[in-house]
């Protein structure tokens, strides 16, 4: 093949939307000052999407801990508690492997399709760290913890 047919061809390929993210993503993750209280960068799994042509939001999120079921128990109708069964034990480990099949462990990060798959904690203080950036002019909209820790 001629030089004028795979020059424009090669070209194209380096620059394909998953490339113009990761390099986003690079520049993002360069330059965000997490907040106080946020932990490193690479104890957070990352995930991101665009919220609009311009906006990215980011949300950076600690995977969970497996459960400790060391001193499980339920709850009663009466308000007291008894022992978790061994099926209730089994039924927790089960929930806690799908949930951490989806999502990313520390440190990894994946461009999502749309900011409605991000993942969000109820309050969960700076275990979740949520950020704006705006591509255009280059700067940080938001970078915040995701309320009561």
């Amino acid at each position: 093949m001629p030089w004028e047919v795979i020059l424009p061809v090669l070209l194209a390929a380096a620059d394909a939307p998953g490339d113009a993210r990761q390099r986003l993503m690079n520049k993002i993750e360069a330059s965000v000052r997490l907040p106080k209280g946020a932990r490193s960068l690479t104890v957070y799994a990352r995930y991101y999407a665009y919220r609009t042509p311009d906006k990215v939001l980011a949300v950076y999120v600690i995977p969970s801990p497996p459960p400790d079921n060391r001193g499980c128990a339920v709850v009663t109708k009466d308000m007291g508690s008894r022992p978790c069964t061994q099926a209730e034990i089994k039924e927790m480990i089960d929930s806690f492997a799908e949930r951490a099949a989806r999502q990313l462990p520390a440190g990894k990060r994946r461009w999502l399709k749309s900011p409605h798959d991000m993942p969000n904690l109820s309050d969960g203080g700076c275990r979740q760290v949520t950020i704006e950036y705006s591509i255009a002019s280059n700067r940080f909209l938001v970078v915040q913890c995701n309320g009561l820790g």
